[in-house]
C-alpha cells in the first residue's frame, strides 16, 4: 500500500479517476438481486471484515510503503469479481481512515490492491475453466495457489514501476530494501490463499461462488 508522500499529483488524480469510473460501471451494470442471492450480504460482510483484519497484519520495509498479504484471490473466488471489487473498496476506505495514510492515494491503492488482482484472478479463472481439466486439484492448485502467487508478483512489480515513474532515484532503495522480500511474500500469499480455498471448498462449498460440485467433483 502506497502513502501520499511517495506519488506525484498526476498519479493520485489518475488513480481517483480510474477508481471512480470502475466503481460506477460495477454499480451500474450489476444484477444485484441475483448476485445477492448467490453471495448473500452476510458472506460479503464477513469476508470484508476478514480482509480488513488480514490487511492489518502489515510490515513497513520501506518508509511510506507497507507490505501485507492481499487475500484478493480468495475473495474473488468466493464472491465473484463485482462483489470482490466492492469489498476491496470498502475495506480500503476503512484502512485508509484508520491508518491515516491519506485519501490522495486511495485511487492508486484501489488499482493496486483491487482492480489489478481481481481482474487477473478472474481472467485466470476463466482460462482454467476453458482450457484446463475440471477437477478439484486444478481448482485449488491453479486458481488458488498459482493465481495468488502470480497476482502478488504483478502487484509488487506494478507498485515498484509506479514508484520508479514517480522518482527514478528510488530504484536503488527499492532494489535493496523491498524487492528481496518479494519471494517470501509470494510464497506466503500462495499458501494462505491455497489453504484457505481448500478449507472453504471442503467445509462450505456453497459459500464459494466459483466452485461447483458437479463441475469439479462428480464423476472425477
Amino acid at each position: 500500500m502506497l502513502s501520499a508522500e511517495l506519488l506525484p499529483q498526476f498519479l493520485t488524480w489518475g488513480g481517483w479517476l480510474l477508481a471512480l469510473s470502475v466503481l460506477f460501471v460495477v454499480l451500474r451494470d450489476g444484477d444485484w438481486r441475483l448476485m445477492l442471492q448467490v453471495c448473500g450480504s452476510h458472506r460479503f460482510l464477513a469476508l470484508s471484515l476478514a480482509l480488513a483484519l488480514l490487511w492489518g497484519l502489515r510490515a513497513n520495509f520501506v518508509p511510506g510503503l507497507s507490505f501485507h498479504l492481499l487475500g484478493v484471490t480468495a475473495l474473488t473466488l468466493m464472491l465473484g469479481w463485482r462483489f470482490a471489487l466492492l469489498s476491496v473498496a470498502l475495506v480500503l476506505a476503512f484502512v485508509t481512515l484508520y491508518w491515516g495514510i491519506g485519501w490522495q492515494t486511495y485511487g492508486v491503492n484501489f488499482f493496486l490492491l483491487g482492480l489489478l488482482p481481481v481482474w487477473l484472478c478472474h481472467r485466470l479463472f476463466v482460462f482454467a475453466r476453458q482450457s484446463l481439466p475440471h477437477n478439484f486439484f486444478v481448482y485449488t492448485l491453479f486458481n488458488a495457489f498459482f493465481t495468488a502467487a502470480l497476482t502478488s508478483l504483478v502487484v509488487v512489480l506494478t507498485a515498484v514501476s509506479l514508484l520508479l515513474v514517480a522518482d527514478l532515484e528510488q530504484y536503488s532503495r527499492l532494489a535493496y530494501e523491498y524487492v528481496p522480500f518479494t519471494p517470501m511474500m509470494l510464497f506466503s500469499e500462495a499458501v494462505f490463499n491455497g489453504l484457505f480455498m481448500t478449507f472453504m471448498v471442503m467445509i462450505k462449498p456453497d459459500w464459494v461462488s466459483s466452485f461447483s460440485d458437479e463441475v469439479y467433483l462428480h464423476g472425477k
